[in-house]
């Protein structure tokens, strides 16, 4: 189903950090758990080596079959996050968060240069690195429409004009969804102001208000190319409010004949989520993400064409 939703342009990839993980031989990105262990620091005012440094915790009776509830705050990106925003302010948060992804001097993965061999006509992306960019410049395809979703809404004037543009555009569109970092240039032009992003829980919560509002949230003819496709959902944790919060807002809400079979890729998936989105109607492959990026190519340059060849 995933290689023939491709073909027909009608996948939509969903990518969480967890695409840009670092390997034995490849240097990524950190994830939401290192992140929030960084951010940590601003509030400690000290460096933290690891996480049991500061508290261990032992799950007792509650650890064979509910592990992800005895997992600490202290590694919950978006609640630390939250408490570094309370105690001092956004665009110092913002500094620090390009300081600890520094995207620029990262090459993307090998998964992120796979999808852009692709025919994809959108791609939706968590993450505030502008890795998914490179690799399509990387592979030599068209630079793709990057549309960026404001924290608040989009205005209605910005709407219109995005409307337009989307509607005129047959290439690739590039969504990010929860914000972005900019370049030094663009950050010039903003008054040497970050534009901010989702990552606290004050943060999804006012996207949980926005996202569905006509004309403010979702774009429309992002919104309807999703309900029309097979989601691919890649670097997610399967309990992370980023991949909740898209569900929710975005395919949760519509009747049960019109949500189409969602995927995801996670590496020893517990049982409980596999249930749990198995009842929503969203397959759980438990693959390596760069295993699955490998297998990914190889099967769809054999897949064959409608004239009978291969790619």
């Amino acid at each position: 189903m995933i290689l023939e939703a491709i073909h027909r342009r009608r996948c939509v990839p969903f990518l969480g950090a967890g695409v840009n993980v670092s390997t034995s031989d490849y240097q990524g990105l950190p994830l939401g758990g290192e992140v929030a262990l960084r951010l940590l620091e601003e509030l400690l005012g000290t460096e933290v080596p690891d996480i049991e440094e500061l508290v261990q915790v032992k799950p007792g009776p509650l650890g064979v079959n509910y592990k992800d509830l005895v997992r600490l705050g202290l590694q919950d990106l978006a609640r630390v996050a939250l408490h570094v925003q309370f105690t001092g302010d956004q665009d110092h948060l913002m500094s620090r968060l390009q300081e600890i992804l520094p995207d620029e001097a990262c090459k993307p993965s090998r998964l992120l240069h796979t999808l852009a061999g692709l025919p994809l006509l959108l791609v939706v992306t968590t993450n505030y690195d502008r890795l998914m960019e490179r690799a399509l410049e990387d592979t030599g395809q068209p630079r793709p429409l990057v549309v960026v979703q404001p924290t608040g809404g989009f205005s209605p004037k910005n709407h219109r004009s995005l409307q337009a543009e989307l509607a005129s555009h047959d290439g690739l569109v590039l969504y990010k969804i929860h914000g972005t970092f900019v370049d030094q240039a663009t950050l010039a032009k903003l008054g040497g102001r970050p534009p901010p992003v989702i990552i606290s829980e004050e943060d999804y919560i006012q996207f949980l208000t926005v996202a569905p509002v006509k004309n403010s949230g979702v774009p429309n003819l992002i919104s309807a190319k999703m309900v029309d496709s097979v989601l691919l959902f890649l670097g997610y944790g399967l309990e992370d409010w980023d991949f909740r919060t898209i569900y929710k807002v975005l395919i949760e809400k519509l009747p049960p004949h019109e949500r189409r079979r969602s995927f995801a890729i996670q590496r020893n998936p517990s049982e409980f989520w596999a249930r749990y989105w198995a009842s929503k109607n969203v397959t759980i492959y438990d693959l390596d993400l760069y295993d699955f990026a490998a297998e990914l190519e190889e099967r769809y340059r054999n897949y064959p064409d409608p004239e009978g060849g291969q790619k």
